[in-house]
């Protein structure tokens, strides 16, 4: 296990844009990760701006490291994640919204999220929290 302070998330994530047929490559990025076999299975995020879009995304990063973990346990290569496949990957995610109007007085909210595959064959991804 290793955590991680706001560095990248050791993959490159590629978009395409259906309309453009164009591609952008993204690094995602977390406050503060703990990585497992270099994929995060913890995300930690704090708000830095009032329109969440920190914890959106947030949850859309650990939505695709679910996908790709459950992936992997799917090859059959050395250093699977998980070798067993009827185990799916679970991702939690932490969100530390800071109180409005300052730290003095006033108590910090922190939503938690388990984020998972529930069938792996399908490309749903459900948050529970």
């Amino acid at each position: 296990m290793c955590y991680s302070n706001c560095t990248s998330i050791p993959f490159i994530a590629v978009i395409s844009h259906e309309e453009k047929l164009e591609y952008y490559s993204y690094r995602p990025r977390s406050d503060a990760s703990f990585l497992i076999h270099r994929l995060p299975f913890v995300l930690v995020e704090v708000e830095s701006n009032d329109d969440h879009r920190d914890e959106v995304r947030m949850l859309i990063q650990a939505a695709c490291v679910v996908r790709l973990a459950n992936e992997w346990t799917e090859a059959p290569a050395n250093g699977n994640l998980n070798p067993d496949p009827d185990h799916n990957f679970v991702a939690m995610a932490i969100y530390v919204e800071k109180p409005k109007g300052g730290l003095e007085g006033r108590q910090i909210q922190v939503r938690r999220y388990l984020i998972y595959q529930p069938k792996k064959e399908e490309m749903d991804v459900s948050p529970a929290n």
